[in-house]
């Protein structure tokens, strides 16, 4: 088993209990991991009457392997709005020249050299996709997972709320300079209301937070859950200027979130619907988890299929789905535009960017800045996706680790290898051709 000794720190949220890690279960032998925590093979949910320890409930969803299965049911464990796809299909185009990502060779945190096999099996990856100049180069399900199925984003449903935070700048419905509580005057007298847009998006709150502990996962918390509480918590104090720390936390998606209802007038997934998902060509509709109030979980409850994601990590490279314009320009601009704040997001409290002190951090979004205008979405237990203009270069992984947070630097050098490995066959394929018209 590799160590987990730091996955704690890759995400460390400490306000909002929904997508905090629940219980850490050490790392199964990789070899048999997907095998041994299939939940169809394991016959979680499968059949009548369930034993209980084949039962996924409120007090088990987050816990390996249950979590298998959870993250792919997310609607039927709570309340969901539909994002609905609409419109006509975009079919993906698979490309003749795939990507075997399996035999690829790659150097995991330990400094060990292992394949991509033995990378999906060790992340515990329920799917994997990479679409290269717009084509499908490599796609990949493990433990069961179904194409028709949803899997849970965790925190890179924080990246689709901040993609629409900005188009609502850009168009003037919201000014990036005001406050949350500008605009919801209910949580105006908390240190999130008092933070404008701006700080908010770019996670530069300064706050201190108390920790959620993992015995605090219980399923009367989940049953009634209330997102709105959480922006009172007197253990939520100011700690400094806005602007002079970086701190990662799922409040200040919530708060964004609760602008943008409050000012269009419109949920979170109708929001979303209307300027993203009913555009991209989605085949499925999407879902996003609600609090028993309504209110949806905009830092971590957006699930769709990994072909969707794919779809509309897409769009987030072109701007567009076909020849029909998704994000403005300008937008697209922003947000690979080099936030310039590295200095405090190395000091801050995500491993990811520990480990990358050149990234920065832009409106929920990871900037690797390597010259690429790479973008990267991350969520806890596993969830990723790599946006690469450059190289025409989309990678997206959905996965249910067996704690919170694998080490990113595994994950990042996976990013590395495929999009080696993509160059590397362009360049082949432009030698191939040149020598045919030289001859």
């Amino acid at each position: 088993p590799r160590p987990l000794g730091l996955v704690i720190a890759m995400m460390k949220s400490t306000a909002l209990t929904f997508v905090v890690l629940g219980v850490l279960i050490l790392r199964a032998t990789s070899s048999d991991s997907v095998t041994e925590s299939d939940p169809v093979k394991l016959g979680i949910m499968q059949g009548y009457p369930l034993p209980a320890n084949k039962q996924v409930t409120l007090s088990n969803w987050l816990v390996f392997p249950y979590n298998r299965w959870s993250f792919r049911n997310i609607h039927t464990l709570f309340p969901t709005g539909t994002l609905r796809s609409r419109g006509k299909v975009k079919q993906l185009a698979y490309s003749r020249k795939q990507i075997d990502v399996e035999k690829l060779t790659l150097v995991d945190s330990n400094g060990q050299n292992i394949t991509g096999k033995q990378y999906l099996a060790d992340e515990y990856v329920d799917g994997l996709i990479v679409l290269s100049k717009g084509k499908v180069v490599y796609e990949k399900y493990l433990a069961s997972m179904q194409p028709y199925e949803t899997h849970l984003w965790q925190s890179m449903t924080k990246g689709m709320t901040g993609l629409l935070a900005e188009m609502l700048i850009a168009n003037g419905t919201l000014d990036a300079s005001k406050t949350a509580g500008d605009y919801v005057a209910d949580i105006k007298d908390t240190p999130w209301g008092k933070a404008t847009l701006r700080s908010l998006l770019d996670m530069e709150v300064n706050v201190n937070e108390s920790s959620t502990k993992a015995a605090d996962q219980s399923s009367s918390l989940w049953s009634n859950l209330r997102i709105m509480d959480y922006f009172f918590l007197n253990s939520t104090v100011q700690a400094g200027p806005n602007g002079a720390a970086w701190h990662y936390s799922n409040m200040a998606p919530q708060a964004i979130g609760l602008v943008m209802t409050n000012v269009t007038r419109k949920s979170y997934y109708q929001l979303a619907q209307d300027l993203i998902w009913s555009k991209i060509g989605a085949e499925s509709d999407a879902n996003v988890w609600l609090d028993k109030d309504g209110q949806a979980a905009s830092a971590g409850g957006l699930s769709t299929t990994l072909r969707d994601a794919a779809r509309y990590a897409e769009v987030l490279r072109t701007g567009k789905s076909g020849r029909i314009r998704v994000i403005p320009e300008r937008v697209l601009k922003y947000l690979r535009k080099n936030a310039g704040n590295s200095n405090i997001t190395r000091a801050g409290n995500v491993l990811m960017l520990q480990q990358n002190p050149n990234m920065s951090y832009r409106s929920y979004w990871y900037q690797v800045n390597d010259g690429t205008g790479s973008l990267q979405a991350l969520g806890i237990y596993g969830q990723h996706m790599l946006i690469n203009p450059k190289d025409q270069l989309v990678i997206v992984q959905l996965a249910s680790y067996t704690s919170s947070g694998p080490n990113p630097k595994d994950w990042t050098d996976l990013a590395e290898t495929v999009t080696s490995a993509v160059r590397m066959q362009r360049l082949a394929a432009a030698i191939r051709k040149n020598l045919m018209t030289a001859a």
